[in-house]
């Protein structure tokens, strides 16, 4: 099963793409271009989530948000499934 996550996207001065991962805090990535920034944030989902599993946190359940410079993430790895 797929697991998508909302993330905002924006430019900073230095014109990287830094994205923010709406429901996990603690999850952050950056990338020098759109496409780089958005695999790197799918890598850092997989990781956040098998971290918080690993330390028998609670996983957040994705919200939907949607408006401008918002994007959906998705894990990559197999190995995480979503439970209800």
């Amino acid at each position: 099963m797929k697991i998508e996550y909302p993330v905002k996207i924006i430019q900073d001065e230095e014109e990287n793409y830094v994205v923010q991962f709406l429901d996990l805090d603690e999850a952050f990535s950056e990338g020098a271009t759109l496409e780089e920034a958005l695999f790197n944030a799918n890598e850092v989902l997989d990781l956040c989530l098998e971290q918080r599993i690993a330390d028998k946190k609670d996983i957040p359940i994705p919200s939907k948000r949607k408006g401008k410079d918002i994007y959906m993430v998705s894990t990559i790895r197999t190995g995480l499934k979503q439970t209800k």
